[in-house]
């Protein structure tokens, strides 16, 4: 009797120290290292918002949006460049954000005259343009995008629109040949103002 419950004890401790044994290794073989899980964490708060902070910019995808991908630009030593690519009821398009020291992108009166006179020529070097886009623009009109002015320039091809808000300079761009009211109408639902 003495021996079957010294080999019970002898059995229940060595279960009790297999099991203590076990479950540090089996957890730590199916957690990730603490770095990975702030990069999973990172990568799926990402997804499952349909935003991408990078470089401290927030782009949330719009509702309903489709192909939703994020991208990050080297600059060269500029303010960080991010991008939200996505397809929105059809429309490909993408967001380009940067901060900027522009408090808004607008046609002054002098820069009328200028374009007047053709000391200053926006369809080359449009103000405000980090969309990456290299068209000949045949059309600049002014525009708002939610109370910000906007300028929106065009050709048959693609186009995009440029604003400031917060100190961040914004191009709702497309190469899918939209017109410039599809563009501005499309920087309406994607753009989310700082609050």
């Amino acid at each position: 009797m003495k021996r079957l419950s010294l080999l019970a004890l002898i059995l229940l401790a060595l279960l009790l120290c297999a099991a203590c044994g076990a479950a540090p290794a089996e957890s730590a073989a199916d957690e990730p290292a603490a770095e990975d899980t702030a990069a999973e964490t990172t990568d799926s708060a990402a997804e499952s918002d349909g935003a991408a902070v990078a470089a401290e910019l927030l782009l949330p995808a719009p509702e309903g949006a489709e192909d939703v991908a994020y991208a990050n630009y080297d600059t060269d030593g500029e303010a960080p460049l991010c991008e939200l690519r996505f397809t929105l009821d059809g429309q490909e398009a993408f967001l380009r954000a940067q901060p900027t020291d522009l408090e808004e992108v607008t046609l002054t009166a002098e820069n009328l005259n200028e374009l007047r006179q053709g000391a200053l020529d926006l369809y080359e070097n449009p103000k405000g343009d980090i969309s990456g886009l290299s068209y000949g623009w045949t059309n600049i009109i002014t525009a708002t995008v939610q109370g910000r002015p906007a300028l929106c320039y065009s050709c048959d091809e693609a186009g995009f629109v440029s604003w400031v808000d917060g100190g961040i300079l914004y191009n709702l761009c497309s190469e899918q040949g939209l017109d410039q009211e599809a563009l501005t109408a499309l920087a309406e639902r994607v753009f989310v103002p700082a609050e």
